[in-house]
C-alpha cells in the first residue's frame, strides 16, 4: 500500500532540515504512529526515511541533500512524493575499527546496541566521514568514551 501526494519542500533556515509536510490523512493511512518508517520517492528518487511528528500535530518527511540533488529540487519547489510503510529491519553496518573498539568496551557496546537505528547511524557516519586516518582513529576513541557515558552524538 503506497500513498501519493504533492508537497512543497520547506527549509526554515541555514542548517535546518529540508522537509516536505505530509498530509494528516496520509500519515493516518500509514499507521499514524509518532514515527513511521517509510520507503519513499521524491520526484522518482527512492530513499528510506520516517514520517515524523512536528508542532501542532503536523507530520513531515526529511529530504536530505543527496536526494534533493538527485531529484534536482530545492527548498520552495513542489515535489511528487510516494510513501509506503517500510517494515524491513534497519541495520547499520558497523565498521571494523569501531566494532573492535566496542568489543573492548562492554558499557559502550551496550549503549550503542540500545540506540535506535538513527542514533547508531549518526555515530557510524561521523566516523566514516573523517578524511584522514588520524581523525578517524580519534573519532573511534571519542565515540567509545561518549557511548560508555551513555551520550548521544548530537
Amino acid at each position: 500500500m503506497s500513498e501519493d501526494f504533492k508537497g512543497t519542500l520547506v527549509c526554515e533556515g541555514v542548517g535546518a532540515w529540508t522537509y516536505v509536510p505530509v498530509p494528516a490523512e496520509v500519515a493516518e493511512k500509514l499507521g499514524g504512529k509518532a514515527r513511521i518508517p517509510v520507503s519513499a520517492e521524491v520526484n522518482g528518487v527512492a530513499f528510506t526515511g520516517s514520517v515524523m511528528s512536528g508542532p501542532q500535530d503536523s507530520r513531515y518527511l526529511v529530504v536530505n541533500q543527496s536526494v534533493r540533488d538527485q531529484a534536482g529540487v530545492t527548498a520552495g519547489d513542489t515535489v511528487s512524493v510516494k510513501v509506503k510503510p517500510d517494515t524491513a529491519p534497519r541495520v547499520v553496518e558497523v565498521p571494523d575499527d569501531l566494532a573492535r573498539a566496542l568489543a573492548d568496551a562492554p558499557k559502550a557496546q551496550e549503549t550503542f546496541d540500545g540506540f535506535s537505528y538513527s542514533r547508531r547511524k549518526e555515530y557510524v557516519t561521523w566516523i566514516e566521514s573523517a578524511k584522514r586516518e588520524e581523525t578517524r582513529t580519534r573519532r573511534v576513541g571519542q565515540a567509545v568514551e561518549m557511548l560508555a557515558e551513555g551520550r548521544t552524538l548530537k
